[in-house]
């Protein structure tokens, strides 16, 4: 995504806060996880973190367009693993 590696954290976050409410996302942790999978991914030219942000966008979106299918539980759970 060019131009968009600055804000791809804040991205994933924005996605996992429209999916799931704050009853099942803890912020603090959240934010945790998001910088510290990004601090973590080595040089790859395929699986790297934006790749990472790639999956969780489609994830994202199979999940967000499917609501009626998906119980909020189902949800949250898919956001967290």
């Amino acid at each position: 995504m060019f131009g968009f590696e600055d804000i791809m954290p804040q991205l994933c976050l924005h996605m996992f806060h429209e999916l799931a409410s704050d009853a099942f996302i803890n912020l603090k942790i959240s934010v945790e996880f998001v910088l510290t999978m990004r601090k973590s991914y080595r040089l790859n030219p395929y699986h790297n973190f934006e790749h990472a942000f790639n999956v969780c966008h489609c994830m994202y979106n199979i999940l967000r367009r499917n609501r009626d299918i998906f119980t909020p539980l189902e949800v949250s759970v898919a956001v967290k693993t």
